[in-house]
């Protein structure tokens, strides 16, 4: 029978040496198991025995922490390889994910703003085109607006026109009626309450003749010559005043010998009438003459 042996219990001071019988080949696992009333077999001997310092036997330590070192140096660069290719796939994936990403929220960043551009674009082109609308429609509203004033008001104005032709001659006969009649009173009524009126009208007379000097009777309506000689008193002793029924208040004869002058109040209205043909109508005009 072959010996083996085995180290399977040690120290730096001595280890322990069993040694098993050997077999050339493995017995079957029935024939190994231990039968009923049968006991395990001790080893044939156990051997112990001091280890020398120049053991053919690594030190156990020694060999833990070089396969320590080992392992920790084949690890740091087993992790630097893994490292680096951990992150050259996480890099190509980030840059797959991100470049998917980035193009998705591109898309969707590029989606809101073409519409909201849109949006825009086509919010300001129906202002303008609504404001374009609404004053093309304004306009010809107002077209058809001023249209119908203008028609209202060629009616009105030939309507007028046709009165004005109408009664234009009852007009202009009421008016030159009433112009005269106006202009009358007025001459009439300034020697009653202005008696300077009968004053100039004396003098105006006086220099209408030729030779005004001397002396020279003066022919008034008594109301009249009153009034003068109340208004100048010293003219008794210039003029021969005659008061005379027969003279027409406002009138006023007046004589020097072989001279004579008249003043007639009807005379001053036509006068006063001409003046005042100048600014009117020619209708009214001609029925002022």
């Amino acid at each position: 029978m072959k010996q083996t042996s085995r180290v399977i219990r040690g120290s730096e001071e001595q280890c322990q040496r069993v040694s098993f019988p050997a077999f050339r080949r493995p017995p079957r696992q029935d024939a190994l198991a231990i039968r009923p009333g049968e006991e395990e077999a001790p080893p044939s001997r156990v051997v112990q025995e001091p280890l020398a310092a120049d053991s053919d036997y690594p030190d156990i330590n020694a060999l833990i922490d070089q396969h320590s070192a080992y392992l920790q140096a084949n690890g740091a660069q087993g992790f630097a390889d893994g490292y680096r290719q951990g992150m050259e796939l996480a890099r190509k994936d980030g840059y797959a994910q991100g470049q998917q990403q980035g193009l998705e929220e591109g898309r969707l960043e590029g989606l809101a703003e073409g519409r909201q551009e849109g949006f825009e674009q086509g919010l300001q082109e129906g202002i303008n085109s609504g404001r374009e609308q609404a004053y093309k429609e304004a306009l010809a509203n107002s077209e058809q607006e001023i249209t119908a004033l203008v028609t209202q008001l060629n009616s009105l104005l030939t309507n007028v026109r046709h009165l004005y032709e109408n009664r234009r001659d009852e007009m202009s006969e009421w008016l030159s009626t009433l112009i005269e009649t106006i202009v009358r009173q007025i001459i009439r009524s300034e020697p009653k309450s202005r008696p300077e009126q009968i004053y100039r009208v004396v003098r105006n007379t006086l220099q209408s003749l030729p030779g005004n000097d001397g002396t020279f009777q003066i022919y008034l309506n008594p109301v009249d010559s009153e009034r003068l000689l109340q208004f100048k008193p010293e003219l008794r002793e210039q003029w021969e005043i005659f008061a005379t029924p027969e003279i027409e208040p406002g009138n006023c004869r007046i004589e020097n010998g072989e001279l004579e002058a008249e003043a007639n109040i009807e005379q001053r209205i036509k006068d006063c009438l001409d003046m005042v043909r100048l600014y009117m109508p020619d209708e009214v005009e001609e029925r002022l003459s």
